[in-house]
């Protein structure tokens, strides 16, 4: 998902925004579907000066996100 202007506060407030929305379960063809989600959030010009830096770091923060567990976020530097 690309926010543009939307900086770390707007980027934190997306995500949880998301997490939120994903806790209830989903209802499909009858069956109570539950999910988790984990985020990795990289801005611009901080974590990458391209498209392709970005992605890759938003990858990277995305797979520390999956080691903290469901429904995290995180930040490509930590924060």
């Amino acid at each position: 998902m690309l926010l543009p202007d939307v900086g770390q506060n707007g980027a934190l407030r997306v995500a949880d925004k998301l997490l939120t929305a994903f806790q209830q379960p989903f209802n499909v063809a009858g069956h109570s579907l539950g999910t988790t989600l984990s985020i990795g959030i990289a801005l611009y010009p901080h974590d990458g000066a391209d498209v392709i830096e970005l992605l890759k770091n938003a990858d990277t923060a995305l797979h520390r996100a999956k080691r903290e567990g469901s429904n995290a976020r995180v930040f490509t530097t930590g924060k």
